[in-house]
């Protein structure tokens, strides 16, 4: 079953000093790219779930509660919306490959879970990152904000 995407709980595009569940470094990112694109973006949700249910039996036979469940569950940092597309963030002070894979499976895994209407385009901001995965990434069809590059899309 499909989730409307308005069930979420949407933020304005300002810049605050706390976002949901985003660490102080990854604070200090996003703001700072708020500060840069903020205003290409209609509303931000955070710690977007793109795993919603994961299944009676599975909580039965792991004994796991579904809180837990929910909890650690696969979840997009943020999800921005611009008038003809959805950004999916991952938020990487520190630039790690799992990254990669991470906004891989959120584009996968959120027209499954939600009504999407739009395109989605996935992008990872750090704060830094090697030229080896700058293009990997490229190849991928991921964009990369660098802070260190004073957020030029990569």
């Amino acid at each position: 079953m499909l989730i409307s995407l308005d069930k979420l709980r949407w933020y304005d595009n300002s810049v605050y000093g706390k976002y949901p569940h985003l660490t102080r470094s990854e604070t200090a990112l996003w703001s700072s790219f708020l500060c840069k694109f903020g205003n290409r973006f209609a509303r931000v949700a955070y710690d977007v779930p793109v795993r919603v249910d994961v299944g009676q039996d599975f909580l039965a036979r792991t004994g796991i509660n579904s809180n837990w469940a929910y909890l650690t569950s696969l979840k997009i940092d943020c999800l921005a919306d611009e008038i003809l597309k959805y950004h999916i963030f991952e938020l990487k002070p520190v630039f790690d490959l799992k990254a990669i894979g991470q906004v891989l499976v959120y584009a996968s895994l959120l027209p499954i879970v939600y009504n999407i209407d739009k395109d989605i385009i996935t992008s990872v901001i750090t704060n830094d990152v090697s030229d080896e995965v700058m293009f990997a990434c490229h190849e991928l069809g991921i964009s990369v904000f660098s802070q260190a590059n004073n957020f030029c899309a990569l």
